[in-house]
């Protein structure tokens, strides 16, 4: 297949960039070209330049992305409508439904998701919550377990081989606690 220069599909000095690909066309050509086998191509190329232009006027406006694509769309259905023949009062009722539709579950899409995030938000909190309650419950007990120790040495001082056995198993009791074992 030839590459053909744009300047050829207007007709505008189609000469010199057709003859670098070694080829020559006249305007009627490039016009045959240009309305029969591109004509679809062409066609489809100005309607996405359409579509951008009306997403940009819709975003300049303050709506969003999901405005701009509700829009598309009740006009895409709407141009589908007209090809397929007559509209009538039911088709429009039809198309205005749908992009009603549209805009609705997008709000309630939208809704949901700041839901969620508030219920993610409650989360992290009550995790965080629960880690201190834990933290603390394992000082209490630790505490509690020291405050023990502490008075079963008090009843073994005084003898020697009863402090020996005490200490392994004060040692062996606080390896057991988590976090780290005060000595």
């Amino acid at each position: 297949m030839i590459p053909l220069h744009s300047t050829c599909l207007r007709g505008a000095d189609y000469d010199p960039a057709t003859r670098q690909c070694g080829v020559s066309l006249s305007t009627r050509s490039a016009a045959t070209v240009r309305d029969g086998p591109l004509a679809e191509v062409i066609a489809g190329l100005q309607l996405t330049a359409e579509q951008a232009a009306d997403i940009t006027a819709i975003a300049q406006d303050g709506r969003d992305m999901a405005d701009a694509t509700a829009v598309l769309l009740a006009q895409k259905l709407f141009a589908r409508l007209q090809q397929a023949g007559e509209l009538g009062p039911r088709d429009l009722e039809q198309v205005s439904l749908v992009q009603a539709r549209l805009q609705t579950g997008i709000h309630r899409t939208r809704r949901l998701e700041a839901d969620v995030q508030a219920l993610q938000a409650r989360l992290a909190l009550r995790e965080k919550e629960l880690e201190l309650a834990r933290e603390k419950f394992s000082e209490t007990k630790k505490s509690q377990v020291e405050k023990g120790l502490d008075a079963l040495s008090a009843e073994c001082k005084g003898n020697a081989e009863v402090m020996q056995l005490f200490g392994q198993f004060r040692d062996a009791v606080l390896k057991k606690l988590p976090g780290e074992a005060v000595a």
